[in-house]
């Protein structure tokens, strides 16, 4: 990373790990009351958490020289500072590159948005507002 980058990772919260539960809840369910597919709920079960393991490590924003950078998992998108309009708090349930409900809804270009729940809220809204000081940003509430 560029000394003029700066990296924010996702944040997580009760209500993702509510969402991750209820993804797991019914294989660990049917496991127990039928034991011939143990096997093959396990392995399930498995891939699952390691799937949102994997996600929740390789979601981070990235601001870089001329665009903020967000990424989860292989999934890349770069917001040029110039095309971004505005950012403000969301408890939207929609999805977004998030592994947490506390989100910040940023729109860019005309009519895109993306939802991203940082960390540090403030210390990315600081950051965005920095580097993009036309836009209209809301507090970190």
């Amino acid at each position: 990373m560029r000394d003029d980058e700066k990296r924010y990772q996702t944040g997580f919260d009760a209500g993702m790990g509510a969402i991750i539960a209820v993804a797991i809840a019914p294989g660990l369910v049917i496991a127990v009351v039928s034991p011939e597919g143990r096997t093959v709920l396990g392995i399930t079960n498995a891939l699952l958490i390691g799937l949102f393991w994997y996600l929740y490590r390789t979601t981070h924003y990235t601001f870089e020289e001329h665009a903020l950078r967000v990424q989860c998992g292989p999934i890349k998108l770069a917001i040029p500072y110039e095309d971004i309009r505005g950012a403000q708090s969301s408890a939207s349930l929609m999805s977004g590159y998030a592994m947490s409900l506390q989100r910040i809804e940023l729109e860019y270009a005309r009519f895109d948005s993306v939802l991203i729940p940082p960390a540090d809220r403030a210390g990315f809204l600081d950051e965005l507002r920095r580097r993009a000081p036309q836009a209209d940003i809301g507090p970190a509430d």
